[in-house]
């Protein structure tokens, strides 16, 4: 699908591109597009808690296609995916995330990657906070997130 619409996209276009569509935040999209939460029962402090809250949709997402796919073969499952994922090829996909931007950034003018380190990893194990420090030369910054890959 992506190939077939961006037929002289770049390699890692097509890259950045796919991991948007692919993404958490994505599928859980689509899964409110395809109205999965009317079938579940739930409290709403389930979705204040909006990285559980994606997962939990994604999550049900991915398993409702693969029981298309496992029920009705390929061809059902492409149907279910183009339905709801080709409005969404000419959005945000081809914009690069702030690590990647940051990444190549680092390389055009140091000529080196920046570099990643665990600080401190608290919480409940349901809700953890973990703090990353990424540095590139002398600068030095520090983020929050859920998960490591939120932090960085």
């Amino acid at each position: 699908m992506l190939y077939q619409e961006f037929k002289t996209a770049k390699e890692g276009e097509l890259a950045r591109r796919l991991a948007w569509l692919v993404c958490r935040e994505t599928v859980a999209k689509v899964a409110r597009l395809m109205t999965i939460p009317t079938v579940f029962k739930y409290s709403r402090a389930s979705e204040e808690n909006n990285t559980q809250w994606m997962t939990f949709l994604s999550d049900a997402c991915e398993a409702l296609i693969g029981a298309i796919y496992y029920d009705g073969g390929l061809s059902a499952a492409n149907k279910v995916i183009r339905k709801f994922w080709e409005p969404m090829l000419h959005q945000q996909g081809a914009v690069k995330d702030n690590k990647t931007q940051l990444q190549e950034y680092a390389q055009a003018q140091f000529k080196i990657l920046p570099k990643y380190k665990l600080i401190t990893q608290s919480g409940p194990s349901h809700n953890p906070e973990i703090t990353v420090e990424c540095s590139v030369n002398d600068y030095q910054m520090t983020a929050k997130g859920s998960n490591k890959k939120m932090a960085e």
